[in-house]
């Protein structure tokens, strides 16, 4: 419930930035976030699964003391080449190398790092069961992040704004923390606690770079292949796509655990059967939710006012993006069983494949059409990705295409697309 409300914090907050900033700044924006949430995945890939590998070894409050006063030290590394390469990329993407612009990236990346300093604290407290301070460490850190840039940027909306009342909110939260003890500060020499940390990190950083450049991370490939105005446009329509992703991710936190349960429990029929159900289930939110959410935005963009208004006329790509979380079923169906079965580094190499698959394509898509390609690579690579998954999984375990799911959210959400592009002539 608290990661909800901060997502939810996290959309008005976006949706409202689209309202004061310019299109110019919006996109800014758009591209420093992209940059943040890079630094943020790619400094905590793979630790938290590091550690609970070897929890067996540190049963002691001192050992585990050292275990993760080790991972810090791997976050610290793994953190500052992030930042480091994330900067020059976006910066070699955008064709951005002013002191000043340099800056901004540098504002975006230490707010990456410090969320994703938050994010594994969260992490490690849940290994050791104090769920209310990882709580704390996971949604308050964010939330600070949020009203420390919001309250800058009513008094001068920039996207430099954002990320400089960001990054001072995040301080605050990380002051605080430390002032009151609130999770493990130490560092120690990675070497000397986890054998081989760069090869049981390396596969879980390749498929962050793949989750990131599904998401706001592919900001920088799109200034690269288009324009400033498109960079403005996706950050908006994806940030609108985030309901539908909550949803998704709400309903799988819900099934996933029965699943784990029901499939040592059942006859492999009677899973599957749930699982139809299930998915049938989720694809009719899916789809009611993507349809209330284009209604929303084809009525309701006007009401919001100030440079919203620029957004306008983009319905076939909020479709596209909302459809694309349909399209994932598949994906989250297949995933379970790679999951209970132990099939982790199965799933990587899937991941790192079809992501490369999927974004060649999407980036052929973006120059041969421009903005259509845009969003129609985007679910492309998503549907792409989906298949390979589910083509392996039922090679391997026999599971049945979730089909029932994908047509029932489809059908609703490209109907209305459909009849609201007829009625608007």
């Amino acid at each position: 419930m608290a990661a909800a409300c901060v997502k939810g914090l996290g959309f008005l907050l976006f949706v409202w930035l689209a309202r004061v900033l310019s299109v110019e700044e919006y996109a800014k924006f758009g591209i420093l976030y992209g940059a943040q949430t890079g630094v943020a995945a790619f400094a905590q890939a793979g630790i938290l699964e590091c550690a609970i590998g070897q929890l067996q070894r540190y049963q002691s409050a001192r050992a585990r003391s050292e275990l993760f006063g080790a991972l810090i030290g791997i976050f610290l590394l793994c953190g500052t080449l992030s930042a480091g390469v994330v900067v020059c990329g976006y910066s070699l993407a955008t064709q951005v190398f002013s002191l000043r612009e340099l800056y901004l990236f540098a504002l975006a990346a230490g707010v990456g790092l410090l969320t994703a300093f938050g994010a594994l604290e969260a992490g490690f407290l849940r290994l050791e069961e104090r769920h209310e301070a990882a709580l704390a460490w996971s949604s308050f850190f964010p939330a600070m992040t949020y009203v420390g840039g919001a309250l800058v940027c009513l008094a001068a909306p920039s996207a430099g704004a954002f990320f400089a009342g960001g990054l001072g909110g995040v301080l605050l939260g990380f002051g605080i923390a430390l002032r009151r003890g609130m999770g493990w500060f130490g560092v120690r020499r990675p070497a000397t606690v986890v054998d081989h940390w760069p090869q049981l990190v390396a596969p879980y950083l390749v498929v962050a770079i793949v989750g990131w450049l599904s998401g706001y991370g592919a900001n920088g490939l799109i200034r690269a292949l288009t324009s400033t105005e498109e960079v403005a446009r996706y950050t908006f329509l994806f940030t609108l796509a985030s309901i539908p992703q909550l949803l998704a991710t709400s309903m799988n936190q819900v099934w996933s655990p029965r699943f784990y349960r029901i499939i040592h429990e059942l006859p492999p029929i009677e899973v599957e059967r749930r699982n139809r159900r299930f998915f049938l289930w989720q694809g009719l939110a899916l789809g009611v939710c993507g349809t209330c959410l284009l209604l929303a935005y084809v009525f309701g963009l006007e009401f919001v006012g100030g440079h919203v208004n620029a957004y306008k006329g983009l319905g076939y790509g909020l479709t596209l993006l909302a459809g694309s979380y349909i399209v994932s079923i598949p994906w989250w169906h297949a995933q379970n069983y790679f999951f209970v079965h132990s099939q982790g580094r199965l799933l990587m190499r899937i991941t790192i494949h079809a992501g490369v698959v999927g974004f060649a394509l999407w980036a052929a898509l973006i120059v041969w059409y421009g903005s259509a390609g845009l969003y129609l690579g985007f679910a492309v690579q998503v549907a792409i990705r989906s298949l390979w998954i589910w083509v392996v999984a039922h090679r391997r375990w026999g599971i049945r295409f979730p089909w029932q799911g994908i047509l029932a959210g489809s059908a609703g959400l490209l109907s209305t697309c459909a009849l609201l592009t007829w009625w608007r002539g």
